[in-house]
């Protein structure tokens, strides 16, 4: 029943010669099995890329990332008052540069994450600002039934 083998099993195991293969090779065998068409211009954009990449730079503008980075101490300020949570240019260009490099990254693994992060985002963006409000409103009635 329990019976020792005498050698492992290593059919589950590649071969020596696949643990030598190139990322490039790996790929190329994943695309083949997925069947996803291998790109034939490398290095050399195709015109629909020149022509998405002139239409999408707005959208990694330092601007625009920066308030999103700044989306929690906005936050903070509103909820506290305190100037403290008021960021400096200096500090929304600290937060927005590596956003939007992540940002980037996110369009070359896959366009649906960025269109995931952006929904998530303004989704937070907008539930927070109805808290707030709504807490600020339950404060000012607290408020109104002491005083009277």
């Amino acid at each position: 029943m329990f019976e020792k083998k005498d050698k492992p099993d290593n059919s589950s195991l590649p071969d020596n010669k696949d643990t030598n293969l190139s990322l490039e090779e790996l790929e190329k065998r994943r695309s083949e099995r997925l069947g996803i068409p291998e790109k034939s211009t490398r290095g050399r954009k195709q015109k629909s890329e020149t022509i998405q990449d002139e239409l999408v730079k707005d959208l990694y503008s330092p601007a625009v990332w920066g308030e999103i980075s700044a989306l929690p101490f906005n936050i903070r300020k509103f909820m506290t008052g305190d100037e403290v949570f008021e960021l400096t240019k200096e500090q929304k260009q600290s937060l927005s540069g590596p956003l939007i490099i992540i940002m980037k990254m996110l369009v070359e693994i896959d366009p649906k994450y960025l269109a995931l992060t952006v929904f998530c985002l303004n989704l937070g963006t907008i539930w927070s600002e109805k808290e707030i409000i709504h807490a600020m409103k339950k404060k000012r009635e607290k408020d109104a039934k002491t005083r009277t």
